[in-house]
């Protein structure tokens, strides 16, 4: 069985046997970066006046990767307040034996959709720098999709804590607690690498590049939010993927069809199931 799952964003209440997102990979180039003013001569000073000159030397820093990621890392940070006040809504409905979710949480977790990262992907990234970026893209993933249980329940109704709904939206919570302590420390990492990192050549939007950034973050959302799972998947290493030919291939030993479409991005297609 097969069914989707795309940007314009279908209802999240189901499971999901294909996952299939269409990307737009960024190709943001570097911005310039400034140099800094050097500072003022001091005056007022007795030292006699000579006629040698001397010249300050004004230090440029090297350019780095870092604004060709800022669109990640700052929408990755944005995602994590997110998470976390939505996270704070939910633990208000929790009484002492039973759990209610309102509409308004429902809504607050339908917000939060680490798709719309994948774009502020840059193609072509070094294999270390890449490593770490799919580690934060999957901790966001882990936890947003450890509230899938609570979008299966109907808003407004008490559940049971020692209910079978009930026991799973407790499990699914439980997912994403490990993901959001160690988030902090990853995106700081992942901001350290893209200072030390120099600009990245970016690869073009149809090239082989940028669909490996669309066949990885679909692999990842997979993971956490298809065929019924509820987040606290983690990639704390690289996943093989080969490709078999020019649309297709595996990745973690899954089947997967990539296709291009000019002012769409790419289409990916997840035998996740």
């Amino acid at each position: 069985m097969k069914t989707s799952i795309r940007r314009d964003h279908s209802d999240p209440r189901r499971s999901l046997a294909v996952l299939l997102i269409v990307v737009a990979v960024s190709t943001a180039a570097c911005g310039r970066p400034g140099n800094p003013t050097a500072p003022a001569n001091p005056t007022g000073t007795s030292s006699p006046v000579t006629s040698s000159t001397t010249s300050e030397v004004t230090s440029t820093p090297a350019p780095s990767a870092t604004g060709q990621l800022d669109g990640f890392l700052t929408g990755a940070q944005r995602m994590d307040r997110q998470l976390r006040d939505t996270a704070g809504l939910i633990n208000t409905g929790f009484r002492t034996s039973t759990m209610t979710f309102t509409t308004t949480m429902v809504k607050a977790i339908e917000a939060i959709d680490p798709r719309t990262l994948v774009k502020t992907v840059p193609a072509g990234l070094p294999a270390a720098f890449q490593n770490q970026v799919y580690l934060v893209f999957s901790e966001l993933a882990a936890r947003r999709y450890a509230f899938n249980p609570i979008l299966e329940l109907e808003p407004g109704r008490p559940i049971d804590r020692d209910s079978q709904e009930g026991k799973r939206v407790l499990e699914g919570l439980s997912h994403g607690v490990g993901p959001a302590a160690r988030f902090p420390a990853d995106l700081a990492a992942a901001r350290s690498l893209a200072r030390s990192e120099p600009p990245v050549p970016v690869a073009a939007p149809n090239s082989r590049a940028s669909a490996e950034v669309a066949v990885r973050t679909t692999y990842i959302l997979s993971r956490n939010g298809g065929c019924g799972t509820s987040g606290g998947w983690v990639q704390t290493t690289p996943v093989p993927l080969s490709w078999t030919g020019q649309n297709g291939g595996t990745i973690g030993g899954i089947p997967f069809r990539a296709d291009f479409r000019p002012g769409e991005g790419w289409q990916v297609q997840l035998r996740a199931c």
